[in-house]
């Protein structure tokens, strides 16, 4: 009778959980999904991690294999929070190949106190023997590869259960990289643009893109008047003219 009562506790112990990871999951998710820079998100994202995982750092870093570095996109530690700088630390030449079939085969690698250095965490320089790691790679849709490592505080271990928690947050945690590295990308494009239009207005002579009348100041000064008057009404303009006649500059202006 003890041994059924004992089982059933545990059976809802179990029960309760699981029904705990499932809603993390799902706040996670609803993070992911709100916010659009890892700024903004990383913090939230912690705040429902760190009520399941003692948790002492995070880091998010770009492998760049080309310049044989990793860049930090972001870093979050429990002493000092959020650091927004991106800094590269370099992997050697030969290292590089090595973390790379690791991080192709996709499967997170956990480093414990005391251990020897092994594995993955051979390739990187700033690992503290006396913290647990676990490590895991995120192959984003861009192409682009970053690695996630999850730091105990000193002498702690994360336990199973932990590690499931840690596991279970990859998903939505790529998606925010991916949302914040989508952010600058656009952000790339449209600072490109302005600059190719500036070099073009430059070229041309002109402050800004708006189409110059030919004629306002003249003949067409009685036209202009009359397209100020309805411009601030509802109705409905019929413009006619021949074609090229400037019927659409017309409309804009």
């Amino acid at each position: 009778m003890a041994n059924h009562r004992l089982g059933d506790r545990l059976a809802h112990e179990v029960k309760q959980v699981t029904g705990n990871r499932e809603g993390l999951l799902l706040r996670l998710w609803a993070e992911a999904s709100n916010h659009d820079t890892l700024q903004e998100s990383l913090p939230l994202f912690l705040r429902e991690i760190l009520d399941h995982v003692p948790l002492a750092e995070l880091r998010i870093e770009a492998v760049q294999p080309d310049q044989h570095e990793l860049l930090t996109l972001a870093k979050w530690t429990a002493s000092a929070g959020m650091d927004a700088a991106h800094r590269a630390s370099g992997i050697d030449a030969a290292s590089m190949p090595a973390l790379l079939r690791w991080a192709g085969e996709e499967a997170c690698a956990l480093h414990e106190p005391g251990q020897t250095v092994a594995g993955p965490f051979r390739h990187l320089t700033d690992i503290d023997r006396d913290r647990t790691y676990l490590l895991a790679p995120l192959v984003h849709r861009s192409g682009m590869l970053s690695l996630v490592r999850f730091v105990s505080h000193p002498f702690e271990n994360f336990l199973s259960l932990h590690q499931q928690v840690l596991t279970e947050a990859l998903p939505p945690l790529s998606a925010i990289i991916e949302n914040d590295q989508r952010l600058r990308e656009i952000q790339r494009l449209g600072a490109a643009a302005e600059a190719d239009k500036q070099v073009l207005l430059l070229r041309l002579g002109k402050e800004s893109m708006g189409d110059t009348i030919v004629g306002i100041d003249s003949g067409l000064q009685a036209v202009m008047q009359r397209a100020a008057q309805v411009a601030t009404t509802d109705a409905s303009v019929l413009l006619l003219g021949e074609t090229g006649s400037g019927k659409e500059v017309i409309a804009r202006a």
